[in-house]
C-alpha cells in the first residue's frame, strides 16, 4: 500500500474528480474547487493483492519516470490533473494543464480496477 496517494482531475466547465488515500481507505468522489473540499461518493479497502496489482501497473506504465509538468499553453480553460503518490523510497509529483503523459490512460484504468469502478475517473 502507498504510504501517501492522491489524485485528481477536473477543469474549467466540470466538476473535479478525486481518489485519496485515507489511513488504509481509498475514498472517490468530485468537487467544485480543490478536492480536499469536495464530498466523497464512496470509500475502498483494497486488499493486498489489489495494492500489489496497483504497484505493478504503476511500474509497467513508468509512472516513476512522467515528468512533474506536463503543459500546453495553447489552451487557456480545459483540463488540470494531479499525482501525488509516495510508495517505499519511489515518490512522484506530477501536474498537468491540457497534457499528459503517453501512459496517462493507462493510469485511469489502474485506478478503475482498484476501485472496482470503470470509468471512476
Amino acid at each position: 500500500m502507498p504510504i501517501k496517494l492522491n489524485f485528481s482531475i477536473g477543469g474549467f466547465s466540470d466538476c473535479t474528480r478525486f481518489i485519496r488515500l485515507v489511513n488504509e481507505t481509498l475514498q472517490y468522489g468530485e468537487s467544485v474547487g480543490a478536492p480536499e473540499q469536495g464530498w466523497v461518493q464512496g470509500t475502498v479497502v483494497p486488499n493486498e493483492r489489489e495494492w500489489i496489482v496497483f504497484k505493478k501497473s504503476l511500474d509497467d506504465i513508468g509512472v516513476w519516470k512522467w515528468k512533474k509538468r506536463y503543459i500546453n499553453s495553447n489552451i487557456l480553460d480545459g483540463t488540470q490533473w494531479e499525482l501525488v503518490i509516495e510508495y517505499g523510497d519511489k515518490k512522484l509529483k506530477s501536474y498537468g494543464s491540457n497534457s499528459y503523459p503517453d501512459e496517462f490512460n493507462k493510469l485511469r484504468i489502474a485506478f478503475g480496477l482498484l476501485l472496482g469502478k470503470e470509468n471512476i475517473i
